[in-house]
């Protein structure tokens, strides 16, 4: 699948160097006939010359100009994919309605700006010296403060052998690169369980890799113990300090923690500081814990052929907003490969 979409993607690129190279071709023909109709309106002052029909061919060249520059407007302003054009030095002259979708700057805020400035990185660093590029991938932070993948193409504008400026097309491949990112992380994760290491080595490393696709940087497993019905911690990693990693967390009869509830349900739980409340008040779960209205948790349920085996719970005490319910697929699909490694590695010390 994944072969498949690269190879989309870069059909994709292709098909939009061409689109940018047609751009520049407009561009450099209505500058081109811009400057040779200047010429002709300078060079036509006579009353012969005006009786000879040179006046009516230089109108003729006009209309020819103004439909010249009407296409390359169209082009440009129609884009499927995010436009901008920019001086020498970088600063922004023109973008279409697409940039603004991407980076949420509107023309009005972008004009006169710097590009790097604007986007929080220096595109046109790169192969300053050619005057046409294919695709680079960078990381751009958007308006509202988001950062966001884009691949760029580049294309100097020529008058005479000059540079005169820059267009820039952007493609969002935010989501692509996301894909790459969590194709690497079970692969890694996989690889670990077919190591050498020990269940207790396999833990922080599935911490790492998680971390790569979503903040983890609190980090809890608990993994339920048959034999004695209770479920236990197995590997935390909590900032505000240490908790015994051996400690039990409760009976099969006490559903009194976030961690038994989701073990329990098999179902995924997004708390905030209000839902936490909640659900303490309507006896879903009990808790002596200090928290605030700062604080947001995010819980998915380890399962092995559908039947939990324990859980992973993600926290954070400061940004309540840093989990999200968009959140919740994309670990419910890892926490199948972390399942499957930590029962492997099971099978082994056994």
């Amino acid at each position: 699948m994944y072969k498949h979409e690269e190879k989309k993607f870069t059909l994709k690129k292709r098909k939009n160097n061409l689109y940018l190279k047609k751009i520049v071709h407009h561009l450099n023909r209505l500058r081109s006939r811009m400057s040779q109709t200047r010429n002709e309106v300078v060079n036509t002052n006579t009353e012969s010359e005006i009786r000879s029909g040179k006046v009516s061919k230089t109108l003729k060249k006009k209309n020819e100009f103004w439909r010249s520059y009407l296409e390359f407007i169209g082009l440009f302003q129609n884009s499927p994919e995010a436009m901008v054009y920019t001086d020498l030095n970088g600063i922004i002259l023109e973008t279409n309605k697409r940039f603004e979708l991407l980076s949420g700057f509107g023309l009005r805020e972008a004009r006169g700006k710097y590009l790097k400035d604007l986007l929080d990185v220096n595109i046109l660093q790169k192969n300053k010296n050619s005057h046409y590029f294919p695709g680079s991938e960078m990381k751009i932070k958007r308006k509202d403060g988001n950062n966001i993948y884009v691949s760029v193409s580049f294309a100097s504008n020529l008058i005479e052998k000059e540079i005169s400026g820059k267009i820039l097309l952007l493609k969002d491949i935010t989501n692509r690169k996301k894909n790459d990112d969590i194709s690497n992380v079970l692969f890694n994760i996989s690889r670990l369980a077919s190591s050498n290491i020990s269940l207790k080595e396999l833990y922080p490393m599935i911490q790492q890799e998680l971390h790569k696709i979503i903040d983890a940087s609190n980090f809890f497993i608990s993994l339920f113990d048959e034999e004695e019905s209770k479920l236990r911690f197995c590997y935390h990693l909590d900032e505000t300090g240490d908790k015994n990693k051996n400690s039990i967390l409760f009976s099969n009869h006490q559903a009194n923690n976030i961690f038994y509830y989701i073990f329990k349900t098999g179902k995924p739980l997004l708390l905030n500081y209000n839902k936490y409340k909640k659900m303490i008040r309507d006896g879903y779960f009990n808790s002596h814990d200090v928290i605030t209205n700062k604080q947001i948790w995010l819980g998915v349920p380890l399962k092995i052929a559908e039947k939990p085996i324990g859980s992973i719970v993600l926290q954070n005490y400061t940004n309540p907003k840093l989990y999200s319910e968009k959140d919740i697929p994309l670990m419910e699909f890892v926490s199948q490969q972390i399942a499957n490694a930590i029962e492997k590695k099971r099978a082994e010390k056994d």
